[in-house]
């Protein structure tokens, strides 16, 4: 390994990096699977919960605790154990904006009124979870607030996106003959 002079951080193999990050994802997901079962009390509820994230943990790579991974990796940070819940609320903050995505746009098969209430429900549990997770963490007040901050933050970026992509800038909504398109 080299030094990096850029941002002071150890620089390593591209290839044992994207390794090593498969099995950060592995502990990852294995958290996120006990975390379900621990918080998601009533068991009925659970396929509808895991309708997405069982898609999800199907990736090799997570890419919103793979980011948390690596900005915690180019900080300096070497306790594993402090970031894993951190990833793990990415993912599901991630998963409950596929959720509730689903009910807005009809896709993945979220068609019916029944799955589109159902994934909406599951949205909110999985964000609850993700909720209840930061409450369990070993940091002090400060920090968790912090944290929900940012993932609120996120959270509402993504469904004033959602707003534009619906009432905005539909295709419908477009003056066509101002842009020029044929």
């Amino acid at each position: 390994m080299k030094q990096s002079n850029i941002i002071g951080t150890t620089v390593i193999n591209r290839g044992h990096y994207f390794s090593a990050m498969k099995d950060f994802t592995a502990e990852v997901k294995s958290l996120i699977e006990k975390y379900i079962n621990t918080h998601c009390e009533d068991h009925k509820i659970l396929p509808t919960v895991n309708f997405f994230l069982k898609r999800r943990l199907q990736k090799d790579c997570l890419l919103k605790p793979f980011l948390a991974k690596l900005s915690y990796d180019v900080v300096g940070g070497k306790k594993i154990d402090e970031i894993l819940p951190v990833a793990v609320v990415a993912e599901l903050v991630n998963t409950s904006s596929y959720q509730a995505n689903s009910v807005l746009d009809g896709k993945y098969g979220v068609l019916t009124k029944q799955d589109k209430d159902n994934q909406l429900i599951a949205s909110i549990i999985t964000r609850e979870m993700a909720d209840q997770i930061i409450d369990e963490m070993h940091l002090d007040g400060y920090r968790k607030n912090k944290l929900r901050l940012l993932y609120s933050e996120a959270n509402s970026f993504m469904y004033y996106g959602q707003f534009y992509e619906l009432n905005i800038l539909h295709y419908k909504n477009l003056n066509v003959d101002e842009l020029g398109i044929p």
